[in-house]
């Protein structure tokens, strides 16, 4: 049953994985940058 609904809403399902993905790397380059002019000051 879960196979089936994923397999059904896979266009979906990728497109939160991408989504996803795009929020962690941005979170983390705003970190990044975050750290950057922390240990500079």
């Amino acid at each position: 049953m879960q196979v089936y609904t994923l397999a059904a809403n896979a266009g979906e399902h990728w497109a939160n994985m991408f989504f996803l993905a795009w929020m962690v790397l941005g979170l983390s380059y705003a970190v990044y940058v975050t750290l950057r002019i922390w240990f500079r000051a």
